[in-house]
């Protein structure tokens, strides 16, 4: 595959000159120590808190930061950014406290302005700083939870748990996110509960639920706004206003268009024959041996990997069995990938479509796998700059990627202009958040144009993922439009 992009690296200014509506957040995040910013992605939140630091530092209010994030983000995104500006943001010592841990104890040690650490060992540093002889128990001056709705059901959590009672010890926090509620209103309780420790949604996620919802569903599984309560929503909504920043690109970048097309692929007649066979009973026969799903759950598993063409094993064979199905996907993602011109991010679900994937890419493509727990996926700090650097100097013609390791805060808007979605997902924020690594400014895409693909097997659970998730973006849109009215009338 020959891509079209231009070659030629051009020198940038090393300062960061912050745009009108960064200037105002700036102001925003400084006049409110307790806050969420509600940014889509690309709007520079990082740059931001970046400045909010800096401005702390000189006014000699705070010291240090504390941000938690996903992984790929914290590898890569903070330290990426105080290099990007290095003469706004270059005297900061940012302390990336992932990896073994002999490197997260050393570098938990060390003194830094920034520490960057993963959600999944944030509890081990607090506990750390606790511990430690010289630190006995400090922590930063200021808290960024960096992609909040990782806390979104984080009350159930040990870790959110652990975070309750230490929160007031942080002078500022802040929750950054531009995707906040991707299921329900209950993703905000405990968003918000970091910033403001329950003053706009109170104390107890019980209380919150019982104040604005009813339970619905099978054996009252699910939580719905209280429909005896009209303006539930909007309550929520002016609860949280005084503490919510909400950006929205289309108001402040000149983006590329976004162009969706959905491709159609039929499954074989026995192999629907099967899929519906699991469907009512939870058991297929496909070749290799016959799968069992435990329960209803189980089966929609194997459903979807039905659709795509490759089924791992079930209650009668062993798990890590895996029987190919159907290829029909596969042909369809072969038949795409010939066509394009520009490097394309592929979107798998299971580990299994990996080499599957790769199998049936263009021979002379550069191929890297990023996130996830596939066999040569990239999950180191250098490694993975390293793939960034190349993906956007146009080295790199596919990235395959898993969404929920790889979607957030990856800077990858230099590259292609190509998102395939060989996998659906039933995740709002997955499919938001790996489509905005692309989706930035329109200067940087000389077609001015994005396209995301979609491979849908027809009459298969891939049309209910489709439109379940896109009755989430509607409820989500009413928060994101309700806060930005809120936002725009106070700012």
């Amino acid at each position: 595959m020959k891509s079209s992009r231009l070659q030629t690296k051009v020198s940038e200014s090393r300062i960061w000159t912050p745009r009108k509506y960064q200037a105002k957040s700036v102001k925003f995040v400084r006049a409110n120590p307790h806050a969420m910013l509600h940014h889509d992605p690309g709007l520079g939140k990082t740059s931001v808190m970046l400045k909010h630091l800096c401005d702390m530092q000189e006014a000699g209010e705070a010291e240090t930061m504390l941000v938690v994030a996903p992984l790929q983000v914290a590898l890569s995104v903070w330290t990426g950014e105080v290099e990007k500006f290095s003469d706004t943001f270059g005297h900061l010592d940012v302390s990336v406290v992932c990896g073994k841990k002999d490197e997260r104890e050393e570098r938990a040690s060390v003194w830094a302005d920034v520490y960057v650490v993963n959600y999944e060992n944030m509890v081990w540093l607090l506990e750390f700083w606790e511990n430690h002889k010289d630190f006995k128990g400090w922590v930063p001056d200021i808290l960024v939870c960096d992609e909040s709705t990782k806390l979104k059901a984080a009350y159930k959590s040990k870790r959110f748990r652990f975070l309750k009672p230490r929160l007031p010890n942080f002078k500022r926090r802040y929750c950054l996110t531009g995707t906040p509620m991707p299921h329900s209103m209950l993703d905000l309780w405990s968003q918000t509960y970091v910033c403001d420790l329950g003053n706009a949604l109170d104390r107890r996620i019980s209380t919150y639920r019982s104040k604005y919802f009813v339970q619905r569903g099978f054996v009252g599984y699910q939580w719905v706004l209280n429909p005896e309560i009209p303006d539930a929503a909007e309550q929520i909504f002016d609860a949280i206003a005084p503490i919510c920043e909400r950006l929205d690109k289309l108001d402040h970048l000149d983006l590329p268009e976004l162009v969706t097309q959905d491709i159609y692929i039929e499954l074989p007649k026995d192999v629907l024959r099967e899929y519906v066979k699991m469907e009512r009973h939870c058991v297929a026969e496909i070749t290799g041996g016959r799968v069992v799903a435990a329960n209803a759950a189980a089966a929609t598993q194997k459903l979807r990997q039905m659709a795509n063409g490759i089924v791992y094993g079930g209650v009668e064979v062993d798990d890590r069995f895996v029987g190919k199905v159907h290829d029909e996907k596969l042909k369809a993602l072969c038949t795409l990938a010939e066509q394009l011109r520009d490097g394309a991010l592929i979107v798998y679900e299971f580990t299994s479509e990996v080499e599957a994937i790769k199998s049936v890419l263009p021979q002379c493509s550069v191929v890297e796998v990023l996130g996830g727990s596939a066999p040569g996926a990239t999950k180191t700090r250098k490694g993975v700059n390293d793939v960034i650097r190349r993906w956007n100097a146009g080295e790199v013609d596919f990235i395959i990627l898993h969404p929920d390791a790889a979607c957030h805060g990856l800077n990858l808007q230099d590259g292609g202009i190509h998102v395939i979605f060989f996998a659906l997902s039933w995740k709002l924020e997955g499919y938001q958040q790996t489509i905005g690594r692309l989706w930035r400014d329109e200067k940087k895409h000389a077609d001015h144009k994005i396209i995301v693909h979609h491979i849908i097997a027809q009459h298969t659970v891939d049309e209910d993922m489709v439109n379940t998730r896109e009755s989430k973006d509607t409820s989500q849109r009413v928060l994101l439009d309700a806060m930005k009215e809120r936002t725009n009338r106070h700012g």
